[in-house]
């Protein structure tokens, strides 16, 4: 679960940081624990953003299931 800023940062380009790119990062840190992976998500928007501090909220919850493998 994610909020609005997070798909929604913009960065200097005018590029939403989108939900194609939101999970490109999941995909990508899937195989890490919960918390480094929001963590992952929050820095990854943060560099893409490119300022101290985000203009709107930006708040992640990830849940995983143990033995659960994410699909590629």
């Amino acid at each position: 679960m994610y909020t609005d800023g997070i798909t929604e940062a913009i960065n200097d380009d005018e590029e939403e940081f989108g939900e194609e790119r939101l999970e490109q990062v999941i995909i990508q840190y899937a195989d890490r624990s919960a918390q480094a992976l929001a963590d992952l998500i929050l820095e990854e928007v943060n560099v893409f953003y490119g300022r101290p501090s985000l203009f709107d909220d930006a708040t992640v919850v990830v849940i995983k299931r143990l033995g659960v493998n994410p699909k590629p």
